[in-house]
This record gives C-alpha cells, structure tokens and sequence, in this order.
C-alpha cells in the first residue's frame, strides 16, 4: 500500500489520520457507485 519510505517518515497518528481519509472516501466512493447503480435499475 503505497510507499513505505512515506508512511515510515510520517508520525505515527499523521499515517493514521492518511489511511483513515484514504478508507473513508474508500467508502465514499463505494456508497455513491451503488446509489448509481440503484438508481439506473
């Protein structure tokens, strides 16, 4: 998951809060795909 050498140089709760936006707008875009597929059918 992306470079190591990154997330390594970042503070512990930096790589944290970056792979918890990462998740969310993961998500994000997850619920909007299935509202658009919904909403096609």
């Amino acid at each position: 998951m992306g470079s190591p050498r990154y997330s390594d140089s970042l503070p512990t709760g930096e790589r944290h809060h970056i792979q918890q936006d990462f998740t969310e707008s993961l998500h994000r875009l997850e619920q909007n795909y299935h509202l658009e597929r919904r909403s096609i059918w």
